[in-house]
């Protein structure tokens, strides 16, 4: 063998020896990371299951998420309960906000409005977004806390300007509508814009009104059809009243009868009625509460902690 060639084959097996020496060097977390990438999450059960095991919180709080989507083991919440507060109780902070959740809509636990409210104020005092939130809303409707609504919007401001998209969508409801707030149309518009950027439904329903009206905005139909379109697909019905009643007037665009009828299916398709009816859900009055999703905000998927932590 010339020399070169037994250089390159050194070279390659240097390369192949680091190789697996870093693989033994994974541990569970890790393997149960890539696992994950791959869609087989089986494995990463296992892996971050041993993990957690030995107490590791991460690894306690994956596993609590697992059960608590199903996701490679039964859905299963009493075991998810479990795993996250075994992590909650080490400073976990998306363990406690989801441990929060778990008690606010009583699912493997018994239903605990206090208890909620406990979790994600350790959560939120870590400046967990989601938890700031789901706490934000409880602090305005008074559960498992006293009513305080210049608290509740402080925290949902700060989980607002951390991206977080319910809270957002909050805030410009309730500068939209009023609540416990003097009505703030430009306010409104901005963070329901950001909201409805990030795919929350009610936000485009108020964004497209907005526009329709001229409400924190110069008015533009074009916009409003636009915006009513996008939450009319996600199933908002006002927005599909709303969609059929401007494409049967022929406002922001062309005019299209057929698709007026598309979007107002059943009883309600006869042109003359759907008209009717559109135009009213166009202007509904805004309710005396804000649409808020009371339903908390879960730490929705292993991707997002892994992004907030690094790996």
């Amino acid at each position: 063998m010339d020399p070169s060639t037994a250089s390159s084959w050194r070279r390659l097996a240097a390369v192949c020896s680091l190789t697996l020496m870093l693989s033994a060097c994974a541990g569970p977390e890790q393997m149960g990371w890539s696992a994950y990438d791959r869609g087989d999450f089986s494995a990463a059960f296992d892996h971050w299951r041993a993990a957690a095991g030995e107490g590791d919180a991460e690894a306690c709080y994956l596993v609590g998420l697992l059960h608590d989507e199903g996701r490679g083991v039964p859905a299963d919440p009493s075991e998810a309960a479990r795993w996250y507060a075994r992590a909650a109780e080490q400073g976990n902070a998306a363990a406690q906000n989801n441990l929060g959740l778990l008690f606010f809509e009583g699912r493997g636990v018994e239903r605990s409005a206090q208890q909620a409210a406990h979790w994600y104020e350790l959560a939120a005092e870590q400046g967990f977004a989601s938890a700031r939130s789901n706490l934000g809303v409880l602090y305005l409707y008074g559960e498992g806390v006293e009513a305080d609504g210049a608290h509740a919007r402080e925290l949902l401001q700060l989980a607002a300007e951390q991206g977080d998209a319910k809270a957002q969508g909050i805030l410009g409801s309730i500068y939209y509508e009023g609540f416990g707030v003097e009505r703030d149309p430009e306010l409104a518009f901005r963070w329901s814009r950001e909201a409805a950027g990030q795919g929350i439904a009610s936000a485009r329903l108020h964004l497209a009104r907005m526009y329709l009206d001229g409400t924190g905005v110069r008015e533009d139909a074009r916009e409003a059809r636009r915006w009513f379109g996008l939450a009319a697909r996600q199933g908002v019905v006002e927005a599909q009243y709303a969609l059929g009643w401007m494409e049967l007037e022929g406002r922001g665009g062309a005019a299209d009868a057929a698709a007026s009828r598309r979007s107002a299916p059943g009883p309600c398709a006869r042109p003359h009625r759907a008209s009717r009816l559109l135009r009213h859900a166009a202007a509904a009055a805004p309710t005396d509460r804000p649409r808020t999703g009371r339903g908390g905000v879960k730490a929705l998927s292993p991707s997002a902690v892994r992004g907030r932590r690094g790996r």
